[in-house]
């Protein structure tokens, strides 16, 4: 199951963002030393910005994938998801959100960034059936290193 966060699921989405095994992932070296909190009040009062929340067969949040537009018809994707629930379980959600967006939006292609290091990501990405459509080179610091990253691309069939 599927749902769209509202003001309620703020303190859910803050312990995400900051997440032991998913904050180190997606801030690159600046935004880890400067400790940026997140805005849910305003993000998710925007409306274009979406939040949908998988929900396990037993009722527990698995975490989120933050959707914003490029434009009218392309969104980009942003999974944040608990380690617990990370592979087969979380398909079936997958599908849901993709089936809430097709419903829900204009979204016809889903695209996502991968830095070249998060092989778990990318790994992710594949099994949701994505596809590398590009490299964006040298766009990624960590550790003082740049990464290329993946540019990752998924046609929504309506």
């Amino acid at each position: 199951m599927i749902i769209r966060a509202n003001m309620g699921n703020s303190p859910f989405l803050d312990s995400l963002w900051n997440h032991p095994e998913i904050r180190p992932f997606i801030l690159d070296d600046y935004a880890r030393k400067e400790n940026l909190s997140m805005s849910w009040k305003i993000l998710l009062s925007t409306p274009l910005i979406y939040f949908l929340i998988p929900i396990s067969d037993e009722g527990e949040k698995m975490g989120c994938f933050f959707i914003h537009p490029w434009n009218s018809i392309c969104f980009e994707i942003h999974s944040l998801i608990l380690p617990e629930f990370r592979g087969k379980k979380l398909m079936g959600c997958v599908e849901e959100g993709i089936k809430w967006m097709k419903k829900n939006t204009n979204c016809r292609k889903l695209v996502t960034h991968v830095p070249t290091f998060n092989r778990k990501a990318y790994a992710f990405a594949v099994r949701c059936g994505f596809s590398i459509e590009g490299t964006n080179k040298s766009s990624f610091l960590r550790d003082g290193k740049l990464y290329d990253q993946y540019l990752f691309g998924l046609k929504l069939e309506v």
